[in-house]
């Protein structure tokens, strides 16, 4: 059978015959290749973020700190993450007095933005 891209998967099977596919992980039998994701975190609380950890939910450590020598001032400061894989993650923030919270399983797929509050902070800390 026929494979035009050569990315070992058959033309009828492959969703994209013209295109091969990444294999990187993420939807790696359907024969695309995938489509660079991006995240912008965007703090709308009255915290000020020292740290922001991303990890694919199945791993059990955190990746890096992705605010490096920078921090997420609070209300309204924003910073973007290109070319992140597709996927589902855990995400960690601390704040000024170091505290954390979790957002787990938070989809990335495409230009994803996600508005954080007060609210999540402190749901995050047992408040309501």
């Amino acid at each position: 059978p026929p494979d035009v891209d050569g990315d070992g998967l058959v033309d009828g099977v492959d969703e994209c015959p013209d295109a091969a596919e990444d294999v990187d992980g993420d939807r790696d039998s359907d024969g695309c290749p995938d489509v660079a994701s991006s995240v912008t975190f965007i703090n709308n609380s009255t915290y000020t973020i020292y740290y922001l950890h991303m990890s694919p939910t199945t791993q059990d450590s955190w990746g890096p700190d992705r605010l490096g020598d920078e921090v997420l001032s609070s209300y309204g400061d924003s910073f973007h993450i290109p070319s992140v894989t597709c996927n589902n993650y855990d995400i960690r923030m601390v704040d000024e007095d170091d505290d954390e919270c979790i957002i787990q399983d938070f989809r990335i797929c495409s230009e994803v933005t996600f508005n954080f509050r007060n609210e999540h902070l402190l749901g995050c800390q047992g408040y309501r």
